[in-house]
């Protein structure tokens, strides 16, 4: 299937999909820096790049600075190959859940904010635009469910923060890193009818085209 690519302008940031090899680089490298030398969930590959086999079966999106700075990255593994879930975690899968596999649904991976923001409130604001690029990416290419693997901590801030992400599994502790894991579906339709009346200025900026389609 050929999903449509995206690019968009958000407080002077530009968020698109990446594509080239230039920003596919810049990609792997962040996720060098935050999945190995930071948070140490992967093994360091000698050249710096984390690149795994889901890499060539999916969408990848980037947040990029004015002078085009790597600034965030997240990846979209697609239905037509096995999802992280299938494979390296399903011990984060209740046995009875089936996992969709129709051409609505993906499953986000590798979501990096660069370690090199100082501030907090910049890591929330870069964390907040990848999300809506998601989201934008989604509507796009008619994407409705999205699988995740994800710390529960971070589970909890999402649907705090008005993604109702929902457990398909157990909580537990994955190494090497061994933090708190799980396994949840988010449901956009879902999303949009609970901000819809919680939440509508937040649901009107997730919505705003200022999007335009590459191909």
């Amino acid at each position: 299937m050929n999903y449509q690519t995206i690019e968009f302008f958000e407080s002077g940031y530009c968020v698109r999909s990446i594509e080239n090899e230039e920003d596919k680089i810049k990609s792997y490298r962040l996720r060098h820096q935050v999945f190995s030398e930071l948070l140490e969930w992967v093994s360091p590959s000698p050249d710096g790049l984390e690149i795994d086999r889901y890499d060539h079966a999916s969408e990848s999106l980037g947040l990029f600075s004015e002078d085009g700075v790597l600034l965030g990255s997240v990846r979209l593994i697609t239905p037509d190959y096995p999802f992280m879930l299938e494979t390296d975690f399903t011990d984060l899968v209740y046995p009875e859940h089936l996992t969709r596999k129709e051409t609505d649904t993906a499953e986000i991976s590798r979501l990096a904010i660069t370690p090199s923001v100082s501030h907090p409130g910049l890591s929330s604001h870069y964390l907040n635009i990848l999300h809506k690029a998601i989201y934008q990416w989604s509507v796009e290419n008619s994407v409705r469910y999205l699988y995740m693997e994800i710390e529960k901590r971070f589970w909890r801030v999402l649907n705090h923060l008005g993604f109702p992400c929902k457990r398909i599994g157990p909580v537990k502790q994955i190494p090497p890193a061994n933090v708190k894991s799980m396994a949840a579906i988010l449901d956009w339709d879902e999303f949009r009818d609970e901000n819809r009346v919680k939440r509508s200025e937040f649901l009107e900026w997730m919505t705003e085209a200022q999007s335009a389609l590459v191909r």
